[in-house]
């Protein structure tokens, strides 16, 4: 299966845990999840887990659709934004910032674990990457980062910004990197940043 996989990770969550009680930390994680999880519903995502702060989501299965991608970036365009949505009264959700890795390539999905226990998910290559891409955004100081597969499965319907190849951890290959800014929809314009 070709899909389309996303990671987030809340940037400086440690830093922003410390100061607060178990309980305080686990209701804004509830509220952050709540709202993170609504943007991939939203653009048609399958939601696999949440990982610490992370969120970890795919696009294209468990119902296939050709435009995995598309939605995929949409959804990231989306949770990269979530802040500047949040009113003054969202209490510590307000402060989050979200980064964003997005990844598409074939990938094994359904149901997998032990004789004990098992869960719907999905592995491989294109999972990995995908968290390795998100990884990437604390160095180039970006919120939602793409890889040049999944950009060019979106058939053009995104701005933006070529950020070149980097290597990430684990390959030998560098991977092609574009910073999502915005879909074509929203600035009319028609030339790639």
């Amino acid at each position: 299966l070709v899909g389309t996989a996303v990671f987030t990770d809340i940037k400086g969550f440690t830093s922003i845990a410390e100061g607060m009680s178990a309980p305080d930390t686990a209701a804004m994680l509830n509220a952050y999840f709540s709202d993170a999880t609504r943007h991939v519903f939203d653009a048609g995502g399958t939601l696999i887990k949440y990982i610490g702060d992370a969120v970890f989501a795919i696009w294209g299965a468990p119902i296939r659709r050709d435009d995995h991608a598309t939605q995929a970036c949409i959804a990231a365009l989306a949770l990269a934004r979530a802040q500047e949505a949040v009113g003054p009264d969202a209490g510590p959700v307000a402060s989050l910032v979200t980064r964003i890795g997005v990844h598409t390539g074939p990938m094994l999905v359904g149901n997998l674990g032990s004789a004990q226990r098992f869960d719907y998910t999905a592995i491989g290559d294109a999972v990995n990457l995908a968290s390795r891409i998100e990884g990437l955004n604390k160095a180039f100081g970006t919120l939602a980062l793409a890889s040049g597969e999944s950009i060019a499965a979106t058939d053009g319907r995104f701005i933006t910004r070529s950020l070149g190849r980097a290597r990430v951890v684990g390959r030998t290959e560098p991977v092609e990197l574009h910073e999502l800014i915005a879909t074509r929809d929203e600035t009319g314009r028609s030339d790639a940043a």
